[in-house]
Formats: C-alpha cells, sequence, structure tokens
C-alpha cells in the first residue's frame, strides 16, 4: 500500500498526519517508509533526527549521488524515514529524461 498526504497550502497537518499515521500501521506490523520531500524538512525534525548528522537524505538520492538504501534511516519510532533537507527547495519539477543527462 502506498500512502501519500499532500496539500500545497502549509499549516494543515500532513506532517503531523503523515507522522501519526506511519507510527499506527508501524504499531500494526506494517513496515512503514516516510520520505520527508518538504525543504523545512519538518518531518525529519519532528521525529528527532538531526539533518546535519545524517549522512545522505532525499536530495542526494534525487540527484544520483546516493542509493535510496543509503538514505533510509531504520526504525525511528517504529518508521523507516528517508529524511529531507534545506536544499529541496532547489529541486526543479522536471521528469527524469533517464539517460543520464
Amino acid at each position: 500500500m502506498v500512502t501519500v498526504v499532500a496539500q500545497q497550502k502549509g499549516g494543515v497537518g500532513k506532517t503531523t498526519t503523515a507522522i501519526n499515521v506511519g507510527v499506527l500501521l508501524a504499531r500494526e506490523g506494517q513496515r512503514v517508509l516516510v520520505v520527508d520531500t518538504d525543504p523545512q524538512f519538518a518531518l525529519t525534525r519532528q521525529l528527532g533526527l538531526e539533518v546535519r548528522s545524517l549522512g545522505v537524505n532525499l536530495v542526494d538520492v534525487l540527484a544520483g549521488r546516493a542509493g535510496v538504501d543509503e538514505a533510509i534511516v531504520a526504525d525511528v519510532h517504529g518508521v523507516d524515514v528517508i529524511p529531507g533537507a534545506r536544499e529541496l527547495a532547489g529541486v526543479r519539477d522536471e521528469p527524469c529524461r533517464g539517460d543520464g543527462a
């Protein structure tokens, strides 16, 4: 199952909803991966992760500098996390060409 919590407007509870649903599903025995796509990386911070101490984040994965497995922080309150980063604000909204260019 894939569940997405998305809304362009800020302050509507996206992060809180994503964390709560993720942790509840994990407590029910589901494997959960939360991906923080917010340039303010609120989900990452609210789960208690210190962004500066993490070596790899979602930006590194999107830029091709790291694999997804390298970015996952395992078992944070029962869920796995791909942390966000401030640099997500600079990621362009373009389709991937898939040819390495």
